[in-house]
């Protein structure tokens, strides 16, 4: 005689869960250019001694030198592979009218820290709030309450 042995039902849901969870991360990390390939896009870029390449969310910051020499900071998208340049980033008025289309009252600070911008802002029922938003994109990175 055979028998059967059923897991209860939020033991399956939860093995679902952690398995959508492993397999978003992997489809996220399977969608990342490795270091090897960002330092080659650079180097056809013109930038030579490339001595660092770390991650920082969805970036790689790279030190390294411009075709003048110079040392320079680069941050690059960790998927496109998109040298992020003043140019392309979101200008303060464009952050300035998304945090207000976001319903935050009043925009106290705006800061510029490589591939993010750091933001206080105040909220409809006046608390300030710490943001930290995706240079390229608007997209909130985090959210901070203030006491």
């Amino acid at each position: 005689m055979q028998q059967r042995i059923m897991a209860p039902p939020a033991t399956i849901l939860a093995g679902a869960a952690l398995l959508l969870a492993v397999a978003g991360t992997a489809v996220a990390q399977a969608n990342r250019l490795t270091v090897e390939e960002i330092a080659a896009a650079l180097r056809v870029q013109g930038y030579t001694s490339i001595s660092e390449i770390d991650t920082q969310d969805r970036w790689f910051k790279v030190e390294a030198r411009d075709a003048q020499g110079q040392e320079v900071e680069l941050f690059v998208d960790a998927e496109s592979g998109e040298l992020l340049q003043p140019g392309n980033r979101l200008g303060i008025e464009e952050i300035t009218a998304l945090l207000h289309a976001m319903g935050y009252a009043e925009v106290l600070e705006i800061d510029a820290e490589g591939p993010r911008y750091e933001v206080e802002v105040r909220d409809a029922e006046g608390r300030e709030v710490s943001l930290g938003l995706d240079a390229l994109s608007g997209e909130v990175l985090g959210v901070e309450y203030d006491d």
